[in-house]
């Protein structure tokens, strides 16, 4: 009979994988790439997210990586919304989600902005979807 997992377990399991019961990782960026994303929509989240998951995190960690260092790059993201993720990583995300979103992009343009099939192309081009 194979063994059993408990709810309890189970939820154990995933605080750890998410870095909140042990505070695992030491800096933003690695935090960033193994949660592949940090949300990002409110200014705020990314900093709180990280104090709950590194030991020590002081907010201009964050900033230097960010802005200094640029080992992280802000981008729409999964489900269209704000991400960080380590700017070594980005060019694979793109890559897979390119499509997605001309898709919605695309659709997005055709009905709220009324644009012709030739303004789309043009405009989506220009975003690198």
């Amino acid at each position: 009979m194979p063994p059993t997992i408990g709810l309890q377990q189970v939820n154990r399991f995933t605080l750890a994988r998410h870095g909140l019961l042990n505070r695992a990782w030491r800096d933003p960026v690695a935090a960033a790439g193994d949660l592949c994303g940090l949300h990002a929509q409110v200014r705020t989240v990314p900093a709180l997210s990280l104090w709950c998951r590194l030991a020590d995190f002081e907010g201009r960690t964050l900033d230097d990586a960010l802005y200094r260092q640029r080992l992280l790059v802000k981008r729409w993201f999964m489900r269209g919304t704000l991400h960080l993720v380590p700017a070594t990583d980005w060019p694979v995300y793109h890559r897979a989600l390119q499509r997605a979103w001309g898709e919605r992009w695309g659709r997005y343009l055709a009905r709220r902005q009324r644009t012709t099939p030739a303004e789309r192309e043009r405009r989506l081009y220009a975003m690198s979807l």
